[in-house]
């Protein structure tokens, strides 16, 4: 599924949550780190290294 099928947008993601995302769905997404900070910080697990150089 992706955004030309249905359009979904999370306002806020809680504590403790896991979002699994593939290198498309992250295009564009932002996440404020105000209140990340406080839990422990973000953590990015990435299983592959994409090709492309950004």
């Amino acid at each position: 599924m992706n955004n030309m099928n249905q359009e979904k947008h999370v306002e806020k993601i809680l504590p403790s949550e896991i979002i699994i995302a593939t290198n498309l769905a992250g295009r564009g997404t932002d996440i404020r780190t105000d209140d990340i900070e406080e839990f422990g910080g973000l953590h990015v697990v990435l299983t592959f290294m994409p090709n492309n150089q950004r």
